[in-house]
């Protein structure tokens, strides 16, 4: 099974080939934390977050390739743990319903912390 991120694909894109270097069992794992830390840990800022998942992007596809660290390993664990959050944004637009349109909803008086 491919694992193809949107905006690395299709119309010629330029980072087609980044796709090369995702793996799903990262961006699952590092989607899953960055959410647990997005929604539990409150003292940790959500600028944070993207660079807690990209660490663990890099430690997870070490331990994947029998703790190994080539320039290729890290790529992968960087990119992998990094699309996660671009996947958390996807994913959290399809549920609230925005579909990818601009609705105009202003978030900044939601109750979201």
């Amino acid at each position: 099974m491919k694992f193809v991120v949107p905006c690395f694909y299709g119309n010629g894109g330029k980072l087609e080939f980044l796709n090369e270097f995702m793996l799903p069992v990262v961006v699952g794992i590092c989607l899953c934390t960055g959410f647990i830390v997005k929604k539990w840990v409150r003292d940790v800022d959500n600028k944070y977050i993207p660079t807690i998942v990209a660490v663990l992007g890099v430690v997870t596809a070490s331990w994947i390739s029998g703790w190994i660290f080539t320039p290729q390993v890290v790529l992968s664990g960087l990119i992998s743990g990094l699309a996660s959050t671009g996947m958390h944004q996807l994913l959290k637009q399809y549920i609230e319903g925005n579909h990818g349109r601009n609705t105009g909803y202003d978030h900044t008086d939601s109750d979201e912390v």
